[in-house]
């Protein structure tokens, strides 16, 4: 399983959210380049263009609503059913930028790694493995090199 340190506090709450919000729309654009320059320009030309608040914005990953945010389900539902079916499980934490820029990975990353020890998980740390700058086409997703990178780790890890 692949996990980056916002999946800790991740859970499903099937709160709607096509045609509520702006980024799931149940329909295509009426004009693929309206479609290009409202959501795709300004990740391109940062330093051409101002990023003003979206309503993409609240969509942010980490969705920790203070101390009452119970670390995700899903990580004690992904172990149990491995080991009531006898597969076994390894956790590839994938860092942020902002965790490979720290060479450590946040409170979260390291819940998940606390987790996966406790249970005797093997874990694979990305930030174990030196990622270039290069590997990133944003703060957290991996540009094409970054992929290729990540497949060399599993693949020779998991081998």
């Amino acid at each position: 399983m692949i996990f980056s340190s916002h999946d800790a506090y991740d859970n499903m709450d099937f709160k709607p959210t096509v045609d509520v919000h702006s980024s799931y729309p149940s329909k295509q654009p009426f004009c693929a380049t309206t479609k290009f320059i409202s959501r795709y320009l300004p990740h391109y030309l940062p330093k051409f263009l101002t990023k003003t608040k979206s309503d993409s914005d609240e969509l942010l990953i980490n969705k920790r609503d203070g101390e009452n945010t119970p670390f995700n389900s899903g990580f004690e539902d992904f172990y149990n059913y491995c080991n009531a079916k006898n597969i076994e499980l390894s956790v590839y934490l994938h860092a942020d930028q902002d965790e490979w820029k720290a060479g450590e990975y946040n409170e979260q990353g390291q819940e998940i790694i606390d987790f996966c020890n406790e249970r005797n998980l093997q874990i694979i740390k990305e930030l174990d493995f030196h990622f270039p700058e290069k590997a990133y086409r944003d703060g957290i997703h991996l540009s094409q090199y970054g992929q290729f990178k990540m497949f060399d780790v599993l693949k020779n890890l998991l081998l």
